[in-house]
């Protein structure tokens, strides 16, 4: 696979897993699979929406100074998930839930790194850091 369409596929799904995991334990699905469903499809998209704001720039900043790595990608993703958390709760969310959301944002993150990091982080090898 072409190493810029891994990572445009990384990008793509990675979003899956938050949309997917909130989706299975939210009340707005209502549990049952037409619910579970459409609520993975709204989610997915906000999901996606947050990947590009905040997911596709930490990636750049990690390639730019070549620390594209599971561990960075990780510890990017949960930093990620919690400011997202803090964002769409306006402060509020603390504790557990905040956690929830890092986590989330945590494998998100390797998710995309098993995808299109790695294969970015490849390309990347033989280029001088700045």
């Amino acid at each position: 696979m072409n190493k810029l369409v891994a990572v445009v596929v990384g990008f793509l799904v990675a979003p899956l897993v938050p949309a997917v995991a909130l989706a299975l334990f939210s009340p707005v699905s209502g549990g049952d699979a037409e619910g579970i469903i459409g609520g993975a499809v709204l989610f997915y998209v906000f999901a996606l929406l947050f990947t590009g704001l905040f997911g596709v720039p930490a990636f750049f900043v990690l390639l730019r100074f070549k620390l594209v790595s599971w561990w960075s990608s990780a510890v990017g993703g949960a930093a990620i998930g919690a400011i997202v958390a803090v964002a769409i709760s306006s402060g509020a969310m603390a504790g557990t839930g905040l956690l929830v959301y890092a986590a989330l944002g945590a494998l998100a993150a390797v998710v995309f790194w098993f995808i299109g990091g790695r294969a970015a982080a490849e390309v990347d090898a033989d280029v001088p850091a700045a």
